[in-house]
């Protein structure tokens, strides 16, 4: 195997590590790191507009943010897993690039899907099967690019 392969094997299984470390957050770090993120770019926000805005407001905001940001951390992590995955399949130059679609997608909804029933035992967490759809629409989104950006690269 060449340095590439095992190169893109070393950062798959760093980015697994990755999604596994988040998941094995209990339900208030969880929930509370994302708020105080949330806050920053709020802050960031509030500080860019000149504008002034209470504490309770500035709550209500990040409370309203909160959720659709957590869901596209789902979406953003499994599209860089795809992505990761197609690249270690492309480099073995045996499979056509609709297999490699297909099995870099299957692979992250298996993924997604162990990684579901690996919070059922996190305190506070639940597995969410809308987790896992979110998780592989966003590996299907990255497959999807991925494939038409390689195949406008081989073409040039």
């Amino acid at each position: 195997m060449n340095k590439k392969k095992i190169i893109f094997i070393i950062l798959i299984i760093c980015w697994l590590g990755i999604i596994f470390y988040f998941s094995s957050m209990d339900t208030y770090e969880s929930n509370g790191d994302s708020k105080e993120v949330v806050s920053i770019v709020v802050d960031k926000a509030i500080d860019i507009s000149n504008s002034s805005i209470n504490d309770n407001k500035k709550e209500d905001i990040v409370n309203v943010l909160n959720l659709p940001i957590r869901k596209f951390a789902h979406f953003s992590l499994y599209f860089i897993l795809s992505i990761l995955f197609m690249s270690f399949f492309i480099s073995f130059n045996k499979f056509n690039l609709k297999t490699i679609i297909l099995i870099s997608i299957l692979l992250c909804f298996i993924y997604a899907i162990t990684d579901e029933f690996h919070q059922t035992f996190i305190t506070g967490r639940t597995g969410q099967f809308s987790d896992v759809i979110i998780d592989t629409i966003g590996a299907s989104v990255g497959s999807i690019i991925y494939s038409i950006v390689y195949k406008k690269i081989k073409n040039i």
